[in-house]
């Protein structure tokens, strides 16, 4: 996975009203990230939340500014515009999706990273 490691892999995560699981999301990819000693970054798009999600994902941007950055879409326009946004402010080499209400567990970061390797 050594070649793995020389790239930026991302993350995209559209979130609507989900303040709630933003940071444990968060803390969870950049444990995996961390463990397996890869560079990540993390694109927060805000799809028109009604509740304080712009206001963690900014807390969360101004305390991790060289792994996280957030996009607030002024209106909801659906989830696959938000990633279609998140795509475009994106760095990385690779980039995978993630739903912001932890249904997508960071936990199988490492296995999806090994199948890329393995091609």
């Amino acid at each position: 996975m050594q070649e793995l490691q020389d790239k930026l892999i991302g993350f995209v995560i559209p979130a609507k009203d989900e303040a709630p699981t933003l940071r444990e999301l968060y803390n969870g990819i950049a444990f995996q990230c961390e463990n397996l000693k890869v560079r990540f970054e993390v694109i927060f798009v805000d799809d028109g939340s009604k509740d304080n999600t712009w206001d963690v994902m900014q807390a969360l941007a101004d305390e991790f500014p060289h792994t996280v950055r957030s996009v607030k879409l002024r209106n909801n326009v659906g989830k696959a515009r938000a990633l279609a946004t998140g795509f475009q402010f994106s760095r990385s080499d690779i980039t995978f999706t993630m739903d912001a209400d932890l249904q997508d567990d960071p936990v199988e970061i490492p296995r999806f990273l090994v199948k890329l390797h393995q091609g």
